[in-house]
């Protein structure tokens, strides 16, 4: 049996197993994919299997104990988790209510957490609905990496974008709903687009400041008109983008990305 808080992984054959629950025997849920012995999930099969049945049901395969996530993995991943669920709670209730009528109060108690919680991830109530701008400013830090002296900034700022915004794949995936539904309701309210400009001028200033260091640029002119510039394409694309939806008409958000900077390159 694997020790008290891991969990078990299996070699070879199916499935994985996470955090140490069922056949892992430790102090969490265990995680499979697919059986090959049965139709059943193996989570399932898993979790109703006793340990020392384990080996001789599956002969082929070969269990390896894994620990658990601990420490500032385990914190952060539950601070990223509780950012996640008041950020999708006030989103609900500015849709549903509007921002006007909604209150810290009820996030917070929507989210079962509380208000001294929820102004320890959040300023406002504004920017807790603004996940989908938290979600692109975590894709550009994933890629920013990838900038240097070699090609124009705007010509690289242009494909950064371009890789973030694919990876919301035109609001088909969790985030790019996410993105969608923020956008939309931006359109509608006022004071959660006011929000937003704040986000996206500090932003812009971490931009400007960091690609200025990488750079090795004395003068951050060159890089600020580039940022502001990559950043207005974005800002005029995810807007288009929002409202053709909202106006029920299927527009693709990397198509309307890529006209944008055709006519930023034709000024």
């Amino acid at each position: 049996m694997a020790p008290g808080g891991r969990g078990l992984r299996v070699v070879g054959g199916a499935a994985r197993g996470g955090g140490g629950g069922g056949v892992g025997g430790g102090g969490g849920r265990g995680h499979c994919w697919f059986c090959p012995r049965a139709r059943r999930s193996s989570r399932e099969l898993c979790q109703s299997l006793p340990t020392r049945r384990w080996a001789a049901e599956f002969p082929t395969l070969t269990i390896v104990s894994e620990p658990a996530p601990s420490g500032p993995a385990l914190r952060e991943r539950r601070r990223r988790q509780t950012e996640h669920d008041i950020s999708v709670v006030a989103l609900d209730l500015f849709e549903r209510q509007g921002i006007d009528h909604t209150t810290v109060d009820q996030i917070a108690d929507g989210a079962g957490v509380s208000a001294r919680t929820f102004f320890r991830y959040f300023a406002t109530k504004e920017a807790a609905a603004l996940v989908g701008h938290i979600d692109l400013d975590e894709r550009v830090e994933q890629v920013l990496d990838a900038i240097g002296p070699e090609r124009a900034l705007v010509d690289q700022l242009e494909d950064l974008w371009r890789e973030v915004l694919g990876a919301f794949d035109d609001g088909r995936s969790e985030a790019g709903r996410l993105l969608l539904r923020v956008r939309r309701l931006m359109l509608a309210e006022p004071a959660l687009r006011q929000a937003a400009v704040a986000i996206d001028a500090q932003r812009t200033d971490d931009l400007v400041a960091r690609l200025t260091r990488t750079l090795g640029l004395d003068d951050d002119l060159g890089t600020r008109i580039a940022v502001e510039a990559s950043g207005l394409v974005v800002r005029v694309t995810l807007d288009r983008w929002a409202d053709a939806r909202d106006a029920g008409r299927p527009v693709d958000l990397l198509a309307t990305y890529a006209a944008a900077c055709a006519h930023l390159h034709a000024l």
